[in-house]
């Protein structure tokens, strides 16, 4: 749990720090998504859920390339850690998409570059070791081109807001590996759900130095 807080605590920070949007969807959410973290009702996009589900996701089966919702229907649209699963010729269509039906922002996430390949490289080696059966994700994320800045691209219809390191590698990969042992597992559980403040300022210092992710959050201008 505590690798997926630190994935979506600079969003809880940016929503907190601003107007919360009226609408918000979440691509590749799977069934918790933003709504394991924030009180809040949310559209829900994947190819497939795991229940249970998260109080505020409303699902919806699509794949991001073609989502079926009209232009500007959201304000704020959300992608972590979905973009690296894409093949590469379709990252910029999928990009495409998520500005068309946004109003407003679109926040884009992904392990970054070859740093963040070289760590679930090593996190992989560290599940054959303990023979634990590699999970799917992990299986995607190996034997893929690992999305960096270009991936942003450089279309008039969106300028970067902020970009943000999230989780510096070797972070990241204790995180990982820690969560694979029951008691340090339920440890940094609990640690998440009841340090609060002091767990958010703990995962802004631990993303300090080479970034495992980078989160994206763009606005989208007004063209016409």
């Amino acid at each position: 749990m505590l690798n997926r807080l630190a994935r979506y605590y600079p969003v809880l920070k940016f929503y907190k720090s601003s107007t919360l949007p009226h609408t918000i969807l979440e691509i590749g959410s799977g069934a918790l998504g933003i709504g394991e973290f924030l009180a809040v009702s949310f559209i829900g996009v994947d190819i497939k859920f795991s229940p249970p589900f998260s109080a505020g996701n409303v699902p919806v089966y699509a794949a991001g390339s073609a989502l079926p919702f009209r232009d500007n229907t959201f304000s704020s649209v959300l992608c972590l850690d979905t973009l690296e699963h894409v093949p590469c010729g379709q990252r910029e269509a999928l990009l495409a998409e998520l500005v068309r039906v946004s109003s407003k922002h679109i926040i884009v996430g992904f392990p970054f570059g070859t740093n963040a390949k070289k760590i679930d490289m090593r996190l992989s080696a560290f599940y054959v070791r303990r023979k634990i059966e590699l999970p799917s994700w992990l299986i995607e994320h190996t034997g893929s081109l690992y999305p960096d800045s270009s991936a942003i691209g450089t279309s008039p219809q969106i300028r970067i807001v902020q970009c943000i390191n999230n989780e510096n590698i070797w972070v990241h990969l204790l995180i990982m590996k820690a969560e694979t042992y029951k008691f340090f597992n339920k440890l940094l559980t609990r640690a998440a759900h009841s340090m609060g403040t002091l767990c958010g300022w703990l995962i802004h210092v631990s993303s300090i130095g080479t970034p495992y992710r980078k989160i994206y959050i763009l606005e989208k201008m007004n063209t016409p």
